[in-house]
């Protein structure tokens, strides 16, 4: 094998592996698989550096790219039987199939995003020509399927997929259930549209006279309630507000990233990190890459089955993206001619409804039929009632893949910006630094500028009051360089200060991360990457650290008169808010923080009778209001009705409240753990797992204790099974590139299984676990890579009529 170069003597020969008359690649890609699994790819092309990416995606992650395809198609049923049909139903119903074959088809020919789709699924249908058995997941010679061939839209089936986890949501529909229920003054009160803006991601957006004769739309009054809503609410929250997720979106809290410049940095260049949060899974659902062809040099991580590089760092940059969480999702109550079912009213007159017939293939069972019906508003998505059309922002076809494909290759902040031009769904936070020393920060995508309202509740769809106008544009769009604080972050919180001119949303995680983010790195004039790396794993909780001294006050003139609750209260005292493995104060504030929230809110939704089972955002709080109102209240009016119990004759304040949660959760531990407060570690349960790919329970890979809870910068968990949190770390001192570092839960290496595969889960898990990072090595040719870094080298070359 040539392509070794001078490597070929300082490594065994069966470590050289030349893979020839492949048929679709154009010229030799050389690869040199690191010690850690990560494929290094060079390449005389982009497009033959994505057939190379698409070989080793195939080698190593085939069955996880198969399933998110499908999942984009809504083609799980074929391979999962009746299990997957509900999820299949609803890719079919939101259009993913339509916008992901209308992306591929809106490519020109020739262009480079067709080239590099065409060679990269060329470069995984040769693996699976030449695939043995052994090479291959279990799961298909087990079942008796052989695997589909990939098709070049696949790629964007599972972009479409991701983006549908990242941004659609029933949130309006349960916001209009709390108007319905407990009033409009009460759902305006209890979920504001503006929260918490103590730390926006962009503190200095554009200037007001850059937007004159733009409206204002976040100070227009929401639209009329509809009436009735409720048969149809609870409909679509039946049939969809439980479904599961291929990459695990709402089973964690977020992300975080952040970028210091020089004056901030000990060496004077900047610094980015980021830990995008989503659900664990073995494999892991990132897969490291490095590709290197002409003018490029990009290394960090892909998805896959998608042929580009979504965050990391070439020669000259480094992103990342936090997701905006914006509202990007509207309904709208059509009204049908009672005589034609097919028709409806819009604007005074009547328009045929589109039709959709769809057949959807279900192992082990009969086809089952599904007829889809759209207005111009979108898909109808139930018809309970009311009929709702629903439209949100990723239905459309988009070009995201060429946006990443100029962001592997941009070499300078102009280059940076002109990429995210291109980019719409799901809208992210990317963050930006460069060797020249600029830090940036945009919230980019498409994020619907509306007509009236802010799209925060279901609107009547006839009058043609409330259409999208297109995107806030996207030069209006927030966006910071080189600010005077010295340092960007984004945790998922607000986008910019609540007088932005445009609606963004009202979705946004509570701004604890970003908070903590913000506090630390102001508190210190100068940073390295590995005090950096530290932050990614700082577990101080900001919402306790404001709630505890609050409980403690509330039990000044009333101990508990339990020995064991006053032990736990005397514990707390001296707790400075760190949720560590070890801790069993993070347990029991924890425990009592859930039991406090029950407490404030489940008497009202009793009484209402409004829906429990779910999340607003990204949330795991059961529908309820936001963490951060509650610690407002909390703080600022302890008398607040809210506190009241209604089922009770007497009127509680709110530390009367904490107080009955603080008993209520200690009588629990207690009666679950012991009486013996030393054993009510945080880490007892608090363990992470890496649910399989096809959420087998016996085959999920249990894994050891973390630190952290959902509110921290490090995510942990809440007091029992750990399965989603940050999903990749990254730190990239732009001073010195060749120090990059990365860390993952899951798995590299998907298939052949075996000693090599378990070890490196092992390896990879642990050094996770300890927050230890592996290096992204960045050598520029084959030839600098030392042997001890190396374990296995390909030469792939293209087929030859000669």
């Amino acid at each position: 094998m040539s392509a070794s170069g001078c490597q070929e003597d300082q490594v065994r020969r069966d470590q050289l592996q030349p893979i020839d008359r492949l048929a679709g690649l154009k010229s030799s890609v050389r690869v040199v698989v690191d010690r850690h699994g990560i494929p290094h790819l060079y390449a005389a092309s982009r497009a033959d550096a994505a057939f190379g990416l698409g070989w080793f995606h195939a080698r190593d992650r085939f069955l996880q790219m198969d399933l998110s395809r499908r999942g984009g198609w809504g083609r799980l049923s074929e391979l999962l039987g009746p299990a997957a049909l509900e999820e299949d139903r609803f890719a079919r119903l939101l259009g993913l199939p339509q916008a992901a074959r209308r992306s591929w088809e809106a490519l020109p020919a020739g262009s480079l995003e067709r080239g590099v789709l065409s060679a990269y699924a060329a470069g995984v249908n040769r693996f699976l020509e030449r695939a043995s058995p052994g090479e291959m997941p279990e799961f298909y010679a087990q079942n008796r399927l052989a695997p589909e061939p990939w098709d070049p839209a696949d790629s964007f089936a599972i972009h479409k997929k991701f983006t549908a986890e990242l941004c659609h949501s029933f949130d309006d529909i349960m916001l209009q259930q709390v108007a319905e229920k407990l009033g409009r003054e009460a759902a305006e009160s209890l979920f504001p549209s503006e929260r918490d803006a103590r730390a926006p991601i962009v503190r200095h957006p554009v200037r007001a006279d850059s937007i004159t004769g733009l409206r204002r739309t976040a100070a227009l009054e929401p639209p009329p309630l509809l009436p009735a809503l409720e048969p149809a609410a609870l409909d679509l929250l039946e049939r969809f507000g439980g479904l599961p997720s291929r990459f695990g979106a709402r089973a964690s809290r977020g992300s975080n990233n952040w970028a210091i410049g020089g004056k901030l940095s000990s060496n004077h260049k900047p610094i980015l990190c980021s830990d995008p949060h989503l659900g664990f899974s073995n494999p892991a659902v990132f897969y490291t890459a490095h590709l290197v062809s002409p003018g490029i040099n990009v290394i960090g991580i892909t998805v896959p089955g998608v042929p580009v590089i979504v965050f990391g760092h070439n020669e000259y940059i480094a992103w990342a993206g936090t997701n905006t969480q914006a509202d990007v999702t509207d309904f709208y109550a059509e009204t049908f001619d009672p005589k034609n079912p097919n028709r409806y009213l819009y604007r005074g007159k009547w328009f045929e409804a589109q039709q959709s017939d769809e057949t959807i293939k279900v192992r082990g069972q009969p086809d089952e039929k599904l007829i889809i019906k759209r207005t111009r508003h979108g898909p109808l998505v139930t018809e309970k009632g009311k009929i709702l059309a629903m439209q949100w922002a990723g239905e459309r076809p988009s070009q995201e893949l060429g946006a990443f494909l100029a962001l592997n290759a941009a070499r300078n902040l102009r280059e940076f910006l002109d990429a995210l031009r291109g980019y719409e769904s799901p809208a992210q936070n990317f963050i930006y630094a460069d060797v020249e020393g600029n830090i940036a920060i945009r919230p980019s995508g498409f994020i619907p500028r509306r007509a009236r309202g802010q799209g925060r509740y279901p609107v009547d769809g006839a009058g043609g009051e409330y259409e999208w106008e297109g995107p806030v544009p996207f030069n209006l769009m927030p966006l910071s360089v080189n600010p005077p604080e010295g340092y960007l972050l984004s945790a998922n919180q607000r986008p910019a200060p609540p007088d932005f001119p445009f609606y963004l949303g009202w979705e946004f995680d509570p701004a604890f991360r970003a908070r903590r983010i913000d506090e630390v790195i102001a508190s210190s004039s100068r940073f390295s990457d590995r005090s950096l790396a530290r932050l990614q794993l700082d577990t101080v909780d900001i919402c306790l650290r404001e709630l505890v001294p609050l409980l403690i006050k509330a039990f000044h003139d009333e101990p508990p008169a339990d020995p064991v609750a006053r032990l736990a209260l005397r514990i707390l005292q001296g707790w400075d808010s760190t949720v560590r493995a070890e801790s069993t104060e993070a347990t029991i504030a924890w425990r009592w923080l859930e039991r406090f929230a029950d407490q404030v809110w489940e008497d009202e939704w009793e009484k209402a009778s409004l829906p429990r089972a779910g999340n607003w955002g990204f949330c795991s709080n059961g529908w309820r209001p936001p963490l951060d109102l509650l610690v407002q209240l909390a703080r600022e009016s302890p008398r607040s009705k809210w506190f009241d119990d209604v089922r009770t004759p007497t009127i509680e304040d709110c530390p009367a409240i904490m107080r009955r949660g603080f008993l209520a959760a200690v009588a629990e531990l207690a009666a679950e753990m012991g009486p013996g407060i030393a054993s009510w570690r945080w880490d007892r349960h608090n363990q992470i797992v890496l649910p399989d790919l096809l959420r087998d329970p016996n085959r999920a890979i249990q894994g050891g204790p973390v630190s952290g809870n959902a509110n921290t910068i490090c995510p942990g968990g809440e007091g029992g099974a750990v399965t989603g949190g940050a999903v990749y770390r990254m730190v990239i001192p732009l001073g010195d590139l060749g120090a990059a570092r990365g860390a993952t839960p899951g798995i590299q290496a998907g298939v052949p299984a075996g000693a090599r595969a378990e070890d490196l889960l092992k390896e990879q898990l642990q050094a996770y676990l300890e927050g230890s990072y592996l290096p992204l090595l960045f050598y520029g040719f084959p030839g600098a890579f030392p042997a001890k870094e190396i374990h296995q080298l390909y030469h792939l070359s293209p087929f030859s009529r000669s």
